[in-house]
């Protein structure tokens, strides 16, 4: 559990953070991690001023794809679900977003199988510059 609080960003990260941030997107976690896990995630990679407070599932209570979890964003953003962007690292995880009615996307970064879900994220890619399209046309 220890080397979660060594992670770092992908090199790519920074840079599409920032194109983001200069379009005036909000941006925050919304996490089975806890805050001290998040805040060491992004203070390793000196991205703290893209970020929003933590949405961490300890404040609900409920692991996602616990509804509760999900409903952290647009409670915290002011915004319907069906206008927020999720990308998730799992595709189990784009699932349940997608069935809360977020916009979603898969970061599938170690080019893994998807899972049999009922649910299909909106949009699959591999790299930030495979997000930022799929934001930006959204």
């Amino acid at each position: 559990m220890h080397s979660y609080l060594e992670l770092k960003a992908w090199d790519d990260v920074r840079s599409a953070l920032e194109a983001f941030r200069d379009a005036g997107i909000r941006m925050a976690f919304l996490s089975n991690f806890t805050s001290a896990m998040l805040n060491a995630a992004v203070k390793n990679s000196a991205l703290g001023r893209f970020f929003e407070e933590h949405l961490t599932t300890d404040r609900v209570h409920a692991f996602k794809p616990d509804p509760r979890a999900y409903a952290m964003a647009p409670e915290a953003f002011g915004m319907a679900a069906e206008d927020i962007v999720f990308c998730a690292s799992a595709s189990w995880d784009a699932a349940g977003a997608k069935g809360f009615g977020y916009q979603t996307f898969w970061m599938n970064r170690a080019h893994q199988t998807e899972e049999q879900l009922e649910m299909k994220p909106d949009e699959t890619g591999y790299s930030m510059a495979d997000l930022s399209r799929f934001v930006f046309q959204v």
